[in-house]
């Protein structure tokens, strides 16, 4: 569990992930969830982070991201194609 001052950091670095990454809040949240980065290291070493400025912070997050895995290019395009197949099926 967090406090205010944490809660208020994560959505801040959710929201400039998104931006920089190109995608949804919802979409960078759910990769932070399942790689365990919000835990472990967004709200873990909040005292430390809160510190960095937003260039660095997204630099590094997504260099942590990257290194646990993860091909943020292709989440995206499977996300993209998603979106698509939602709106093919409505037309």
């Amino acid at each position: 569990m967090c406090d205010r001052k944490e809660l208020n950091f994560s959505v801040f670095i959710i929201h400039h992930l998104a931006q920089a990454w190109g995608t949804t809040p919802a979409f960078v949240y759910k990769i932070l969830n399942d790689t365990h980065i919000m835990d472990d290291y967004i709200i873990g070493c909040y005292d430390t982070l809160h510190t960095q400025g937003e260039k660095a912070l997204v630099e590094d997050i997504t260099e942590f991201v990257r290194e646990k895995g993860v091909k943020i290019w292709l989440f995206i395009m499977v996300q993209v194609c998603f979106a698509n197949q939602k709106i093919l099926n409505y037309v």
